[in-house]
């Protein structure tokens, strides 16, 4: 029941702190689309919002891949070792 609640109110601080940083998203859009020479200003701020998004999956991802390699090597140098165990 204790792990329950922590996990409820971890939750609930992560969605007091997210609105705020939604609201400044949405408010540095709005400015810079709003004015003629701020267009052109605002799809480089999107595209840099993309690369900010994907960055932690694809390092992530490579550490994975990594570790999931080490393993296989691993695992074959044990089956060419002791071919019958498992």
């Amino acid at each position: 029941m204790r792990n329950k609640l922590q996990f409820a109110l971890v939750l609930l601080t992560l969605g007091i702190f997210e609105t705020p940083a939604w609201a400044q998203c949405v408010m540095c859009g709005t400015a810079l689309a709003s004015s003629p020479e701020g267009q052109a200003l605002a799809s480089s701020f999107r595209y840099g919002i993309a690369v900010l998004m994907v960055m932690p999956y694809v390092i992530l991802g490579s550490i994975g891949y990594a570790i999931y390699r080490a393993y296989r090597k691993r695992m074959a140098a044990r089956s060419a070792v002791y071919p019958y165990s498992t």
